[in-house]
């Protein structure tokens, strides 16, 4: 899958890691070279929540989880595993 925005394509290359799903969420999104301001532009997400969704111990909607997910190339496996009680 590939992501163009304003003339960039990024390509993604995930890892099942296990780590937390803000740390994962975080490390796709800079190992992207994405800033929030792009995440936002492509998913509709605020950047406020894109932000949240960055910080320890806040949990997405099901809603939010699938568009990161989806813009960052990581499976449903790769973000369940970082869902604390998944």
């Amino acid at each position: 899958m590939k992501v163009t925005i304003n003339g960039r394509d990024f390509i993604p290359a995930p890892e099942g890691s296990g780590l937390p799903i803000w740390t994962l969420f975080y490390q796709a999104r800079t190992r992207l070279g994405m800033t929030q301001s792009h995440v936002t532009q492509v998913t509709g997400i605020s950047t406020c929540t894109v932000g949240q969704c960055e910080t320890e111990g806040y949990t997405p909607t099901l809603r939010t989880a699938i568009k990161l997910a989806r813009i960052y190339g990581l499976s449903a496996d790769d973000i369940m595993r970082g869902v604390p009680g998944c």
